[in-house]
């Protein structure tokens, strides 16, 4: 995280410095500066893939919305063997709560949102404070820290037990 954090940083200072103003850029600059960004975002898809079995993809949401459509089809086929037994849809969506696979959807869903989220606030960050507002990266390293402290792997390996 803190190679990540130096290529951020790095890519930060670069850009903003004298002689290298929006638009002026050299195609050099301009590629290494996306060097800097892809090297970033490779250690982060790296190092959170590998905290214990938690399988959360942090740099592309389309792993995630293929393990979102996983949880809600898995959950509808249950619904579906759940109403072939006679059972009201009501029962069923009351019991729908404790289904692994509705809570694992439910959990998708909330990360998604999360994605929303950060890309409205990033484009909103962006819109003020240009490159600097990729200082805030310290949102991450407080993330870390929490997981170190509560860590959300636990749930997922007792869901797999």
């Amino acid at each position: 995280m803190l190679a990540e954090a130096a290529l951020v940083v790095a890519f930060v200072w670069i850009e903003g410095s004298a002689g290298n103003l929006p638009g002026t850029q050299t195609l050099g600059t301009v590629c290494g500066l996306l060097a800097l960004l892809a090297a970033a975002m490779g250690l982060q898809t790296a190092t959170l893939t590998r905290i214990g079995p938690l399988t959360i993809h942090t740099t592309f949401v389309t792993g995630m919305l293929n393990k979102f459509a996983q949880a809600v089809s898995s959950w509808l086929f249950w619904v579906h063997d759940e109403g072939r037994k006679q059972q009201s849809l009501m029962a069923i969506l009351r019991r729908s709560v404790g289904h692994a696979a509705f809570r694992n959807a439910r959990f998708m869903a909330a990360i998604w949102l999360c994605y929303m989220g950060g890309a409205i606030a990033g484009t909103w960050m962006n819109s003020l404070w240009q490159a600097r507002a990729l200082y805030l990266p310290g949102i991450l390293v407080l993330a870390a820290l929490i997981d170190q402290m509560w860590p959300l792997s636990l749930e997922e390996e007792q869901e797999q037990a």
